[in-house]
């Protein structure tokens, strides 16, 4: 569990052209991480080859909360935004191999890797209208929702040959 909090603030002077809506961006996030990873593995003999198993599960969760103000030249308040956000993924992963032993300089590898993770993802900004500020409301607010899920698959066949003790071919 990760606790992050940061703020900073933003002057900015237009040297040229109009004034900028908002001259002093006072900006705060804070963000609450939690990741979680459970790994197995297992080693196995079957008959003249070794049996190579793994498996891994993993959840990562992110809450977060930002806010945005912004004053105009006159130091009049004339942006309050506040995103809030939050992420979950969610995965699975498998690999294997069967691994004949060396016969004569000679072994066999066949394998598999692959996996599928789920993400879900929200963004809610809000953007507060202000009374009096000409620039009110002016980011507008926003919802973003994603969902996503990706599967990932491969296998291999390998072929290794010993030549010399400093020379091998896969």
């Amino acid at each position: 569990l990760r606790h992050h909090q940061a703020g900073s603030t933003r002057t900015t002077v237009a040297r040229f052209g109009p004034a900028l809506p908002f001259t002093v961006n006072p900006q705060s996030a804070i963000f609450d991480i939690r990741s979680t990873r459970l790994d197995f593995a297992a080693i196995q003999p079957v008959g003249d080859a070794t049996l190579n198993l793994k498996l891994s599960l993993s959840n990562y969760h992110r809450d977060g909360l930002a806010s945005q103000l912004g004053y105009d030249g006159a130091g009049v308040l004339a942006l309050d935004d506040t995103i809030t956000s939050v992420i979950n993924e969610t995965g699975v992963t498998t690999s294997g191999k069967v691994a004949t032993h060396p016969n004569h300089g000679h072994s066999l590898e066949v394998g598999w890797d692959g996996g599928v993770s789920w993400r879900y993802e929200t963004r809610i900004e809000r953007d507060a209208p202000l009374p009096g500020s000409a620039t009110g409301g002016l980011l507008g607010d926003s919802d973003l929702i994603f969902h996503a899920t990706v599967r990932r698959a491969a296998g291999f066949v390998q072929d290794n040959w010993t030549i010399t003790p400093r020379w091998s071919v896969y």
